[in-house]
């Protein structure tokens, strides 16, 4: 299952999370269509303005922090680039919905700002054997 906060980066659209300051949080529900043990990961963009993240599902830490900034190339003054798909880690989901956090934990020396930009999430199915 694939969750489009923004459109496609190919597209040119991101949901765009304009945070002030580390503290700064915003979070997004997401439906989960079936109990049980689900990989939870998103693509994202990188650029000189973006924060240091924490993903928190339903109140819980999952993966370590991550690092959006990126300084050289990309598009634009801001240098962006598509992160590829990141992998958080994998959780047992209950069936309904489930709330994705994005919580600013900071930013780098070089960074310019505390954003943060959304393409998608991605909630797959783990089958346990």
């Amino acid at each position: 299952m694939i969750v489009r906060p923004g459109a496609p980066y190919g597209k040119g659209g991101l949901a765009v999370f304009f945070a002030k300051d580390a503290g700064s949080w915003i979070s997004f529900r997401v439906p989960v269509k079936k109990s049980g043990r689900w990989r939870i990961g998103g693509y994202f963009a990188r650029a000189s303005d973006l924060g240091r993240y924490q993903l928190c599902v339903s109140g819980r830490a999952l993966g370590p922090v991550t690092d959006f900034f990126n300084g050289t190339g990309g598009w634009g003054a801001t240098h962006v680039v598509p992160t590829g798909e990141i992998v958080f880690g994998e959780l047992d989901l209950e069936q309904g919905e489930c709330e994705l956090k994005f919580e600013c934990r900071g930013k780098g020396d070089r960074s310019s700002g505390h954003f943060l930009a959304v393409d998608a999430f991605t909630l797959r199915r783990v089958e346990i054997p």
